[in-house]
């Protein structure tokens, strides 16, 4: 079946707050327990670094300083809770302004390419909502894309985070198609399980453009990986992806 909706995942994908946010966290809580890692260093030590969930972070954070060091002061609890006052530190500063915040390069002009071909665009996120609609501001998209539709999972509409599939099963249904006539572009391997859950093809978009993170979105099941959309020629993918089809 012809690709016929595109489903873009938020952070990482369309902005990113990940590497000087969520991972800043960890790597902070790292320092302070005695472990300095650079970013690229984290992502080799911490393996669900990218995509989380903070539960299991926590817990790598605590087996490597244990280690590396013999011991660790605090409990993957505390470990979790001091990495959530970081991020809401660092948080509240791209929300006041004081950090910018932008689209990835070459979002806008992909998101204008799909609507050109009549594809129609849809976000599927796993952020906390209260999260999101401040990147969806302080990023510009919300100005930008006035009209672009937003599924995300929370416990009150009862959908479930990712690796579950109600994400873009959601999104498929919003652009009135059916999962395999939808395409996902996800920067994490939980996303990414996610898609194919789903029965979509998934496009990984990485965030570092490290061997060990693209080869992880690949065996997750992206039948391509980028870590730019700039390198993405997209009527060529989507004349590719067809073809196959």
């Amino acid at each position: 079946m012809p690709i016929r909706g595109i489903a873009l995942d938020a952070e990482g994908v369309m902005f990113d707050f990940e590497r000087d946010g969520h991972h800043l966290a960890h790597r902070k809580v790292a320092a302070d327990l005695g472990v300095t890692l650079s970013d690229i260093e984290a992502l080799e030590a911490i393996p669900n670094l990218v995509g989380g969930p903070g539960k299991l972070i926590a817990k790598q954070i605590h087996n490597l300083v244990t280690e590396r060091l013999g011991s660790c002061s605090l409990t993957p609890e505390e470990i979790e809770a001091k990495s959530r006052k970081y991020f809401k530190e660092l948080f509240l500063k791209m929300a006041s302004g004081e950090v910018k915040i932008e689209p990835r390069p070459g979002l806008h002009g992909a998101i204008c390419f799909f609507r050109s071909i009549n594809i129609p665009v849809v976000v599927g996120s796993s952020t906390w909502p209260e999260e999101f609609w401040i990147y969806w501001f302080r990023t510009g998209l919300k100005g930008a894309f006035p009209s672009l539709q937003v599924v995300l999972a929370s416990e009150e509409n009862g959908i479930r985070h990712k690796p579950e599939p109600d994400i873009f099963l959601r999104t498929a249904e919003l652009m009135g198609i059916g999962p395999k006539e939808q395409l996902i572009f996800e920067d994490s391997q939980r996303g990414v399980v996610a898609g194919v859950a789903a029965g979509s093809t998934v496009i990984g978009m990485t965030t570092y453009d490290h061997p060990r993170e693209i080869i992880r979105l690949y065996e997750a099941g992206a039948k391509r990986v980028f870590s730019d959309w700039r390198e993405v020629n997209l009527r060529s993918l989507i004349d590719n992806l067809n073809s196959r089809k």
